[in-house]
């Protein structure tokens, strides 16, 4: 794998830009610039909520192409998801089918279709730390097997044209060179393969690893079947549960649903007992409402 791009660090979002968008797309009228202008207040006023100040969601607000993909999403939805996933989802929802609806364009292949075929090719990518693009030729491969998979007639390089030149979501940064319009998608995608293709544990074997940190907290906070304590077993027995507190709590803070099993059976297994992975999933409990936790808590004291 090869292929590697700098961060780009662009300036935040401003009132004024996303004012002339709308100013921009709602007519001329009187009644048309009152709407845009009431339109564009709603959007800033969403768009600097404390949820929106992360430094992720502020590099996309500073990109004058991503800012107009959030300003198609609060045209599209009336609002702006307030969590991250939410709003990455919302955002490749737009790119994939709206955005061509919009310019008149035939869907060659449907945006669901797109999407579930380029969540293979954001894993692959994502398995390099900080690779974001590759030749057509490179991605060929993983495209072929998973387009024949879902009956899809375009071939590899069809494929990659189609979703370039009419959504955006996939960018052809030269000539032969494939890649996401922003880190975000790719994340967002990986986290996605790793739910549908069970691929958790993998994820899990990245922990503490700041490339995999976004996918990871995505992958947990995803609503459909909640992989909480099927992440958090695998986690348990690695090193990287003691290693890395600050991400253990994050992780608890932003999943979509978290369960005091995985730690409380760790508690209660004392044929394994270690000191550190013990006082680890203490610190994982603490907050949490379950009359289980009281029990366990009790038994560790007798056995002590």
């Amino acid at each position: 794998m090869s292929g590697h791009s700098k961060t780009r660090r662009p300036g935040p979002a401003s009132a004024s830009g996303t004012k002339r968008w709308r100013w921009g797309s709602g007519g001329d009228t009187q009644h048309a610039r009152a709407q845009a202008l009431q339109q564009s207040e709603r959007l800033w006023e969403a768009l600097t909520i404390k949820e929106f100040r992360t430094r992720r969601l502020r590099s996309l607000m500073g990109n004058p192409l991503l800012l107009t993909i959030l300003c198609l999403v609060h045209r599209v939805r009336g609002s702006l998801p307030r969590r991250r996933l939410l709003l990455y989802r919302e955002c490749v929802n737009v790119l994939l089918l709206h955005w061509q609806q919009a310019k008149g364009l035939a869907l060659d292949v449907e945006g669901e279709q797109a999407r579930q075929a380029l969540q293979p090719v954001a894993w692959w990518l994502h398995q390099e730390e900080g690779q974001t693009r590759a030749s057509a030729a490179a991605l060929a491969p993983v495209l072929r097997k998973t387009l024949a998979e879902m009956h899809l007639d375009p071939g590899p390089e069809r494929f990659l044209s189609i979703i370039r030149d009419r959504s955006g979501l996939l960018v052809g940064w030269d000539a032969d060179s494939f890649g996401f319009m922003h880190l975000s998608f790719q994340e967002y995608l990986v986290a996605l393969e790793a739910w549908s293709e069970d691929r958790v544990a993998e994820v899990v074997a990245h922990f503490g690893e700041s490339w995999w940190k976004e996918v990871t907290l995505l992958l947990l906070a995803l609503p459909e079947k909640p992989v909480f304590e099927t992440f958090m077993r695998e986690l348990v027995r690695r090193p990287a549960f003691t290693a890395h507190p600050e991400l253990v709590g994050l992780c608890l803070e932003e999943s979509l649903k978290v369960s005091a099993t995985p730690f409380l059976e760790v508690l209660e297994e004392r044929e394994e007992a270690s000191w550190e992975r013990d006082h680890a999933a203490l610190r994982a409990l603490k907050g949490m409402k379950d009359p289980r936790i009281v029990e366990v808590c009790r038994a560790l004291s007798r056995s002590e």
